[in-house]
């Protein structure tokens, strides 16, 4: 997994805890360089889990924009990219 860590304040995250409905924020460990930094992601709640489910391709089209944006690696990319054809 690859993604990008912003440095949000506390008003930012309470935005986005609103925003996220079905989601809920956890803290996990992320590698930065060398240093191991324990950063906030949000994961679905798990009675909204649904294996059926799929990104719509407009959110996935924002998501691999993003990823190009802040340079992700070709494959990560390449990979989002094949979920447009799923």
């Amino acid at each position: 997994m690859e993604g990008v860590i912003f440095e949000l304040t506390n008003a930012q995250l309470k935005q986005l805890d609103e925003k996220e409905a079905g989601y809920h924020r956890e803290i996990v460990q992320a590698s930065y360089g060398n240093r191991a930094l324990d950063v906030a992601t949000y994961v679905a709640d798990q009675d909204k889990v649904n294996d059926n489910l799929s990104p719509s391709k407009e959110y996935l089209n924002v998501i691999i924009s993003a990823a190009e944006s802040h340079e992700l690696s070709a494959g990560y990319i390449d990979n989002l990219r094949l979920s447009l054809k799923n």
